[in-house]
């Protein structure tokens, strides 16, 4: 951190990329710091000194990415509309019995999304392909700031979306 003039200045350096693995280290790494950069920012112009409550699930898919994409932002996942959402956009989705609005931040297909959700305190979804070969890893996280939601219920949600469209028969540490 770096104080200039009325400003905080913060320097994020990413190094070490290993193995043959390199490439999706790095893929993974663009939509990642998007959003936690994103989340640090809106933490602190809109939430600082709120507490933030994180529901998630990392789930085993055996298809590759760009199949399971459209599955879960489809009419049978989430119900995303627009159906390929560009950042700015007000986009709807549901989860369970929940419907749900906010403004798409970052989107890049089959690999990670991330929006607001104004129903839930000005909460973040972050939904992120981990890996881009069958099996993989898909990563799905709600922020909610303020007074403690019911996390049971919204655990319990993320949970159903992912068991319904992709019953788990692999686990992937």
């Amino acid at each position: 951190l770096e104080k200039k003039g009325g400003a905080t200045i913060l320097r994020v350096v990413q190094s070490g990329f290993s193995g043959d693995n390199w490439e999706a280290q790095f893929d993974g790494l663009t939509g990642g710091w998007a959003y936690f950069l994103f989340s640090l920012r809106l933490y602190l112009e809109r939430h600082a000194g709120k507490e933030r409550h994180l529901m998630y699930v990392r789930w085993p898919i055996e298809i590759a990415p760009e199949s399971a994409w459209p599955q879960l932002l489809g009419a049978s996942g989430l119900n995303l509309q627009p159906i390929v959402p560009k950042p700015g956009d007000t986009c709807t989705f549901e989860l369970s019995d929940a419907r749900l609005s906010g403004d798409m931040v970052y989107y890049r297909e089959a690999k990670n999304l991330v929006t607001t959700v104004g129903e839930v305190g000005d909460g973040v979804l972050f939904i992120e392909a981990e890996g881009r070969r069958a099996p993989w890893t898909c990563g799905v996280w709600l922020s909610m700031y303020g007074d403690r939601p019911d996390v049971d219920v919204w655990q319990a949600r993320l949970e159903y979306l992912m068991s319904s469209l992709f019953p788990k028969s692999i686990e992937i540490s």
